[in-house]
């Protein structure tokens, strides 16, 4: 951490050697013309979070019997779902989902 913060700064290893921290310091200039470059990578990481949520979500409120009140033999029932963002264009356009509710393991 220390070689990297001083090459960060300039006062470490210098170039042609390579290090993390002077390779941040050079990409610092590309992120700044570039700043797509950095918020890219974490679409991945938001849409992984974001499912994560939703299953434990789901999880709590079937455990709850928040969704599973609806009907004693599924835990979830959707139809025609539609998903459209404010810029119109339709993501999801009439999709149905069914989960019953399983009561144990197949001994």
């Amino acid at each position: 951490m220390i070689e990297t913060s001083l090459s960060f700064l300039g006062l470490g290893v210098q170039p042609p050697n390579a290090s993390w921290g002077l390779m941040l310091n050079e990409a610092q200039t590309a992120f700044l013309q570039y700043p797509y470059l950095a918020v890219f990578p974490v679409w991945p990481s938001l849409w992984g979070a974001g499912f994560n949520l939703l299953g434990d979500g789901l999880t709590t409120s079937s455990s709850e019997g928040g969704l599973a009140a609806m009907a004693e033999d599924k835990l979830i029932d959707i139809q025609n779902l539609t998903i459209r963002p404010k810029s119109g264009r339709i993501l999801v356009n009439n999709i149905s989902l069914d989960m019953e509710k399983v009561n144990s393991w197949a001994s």
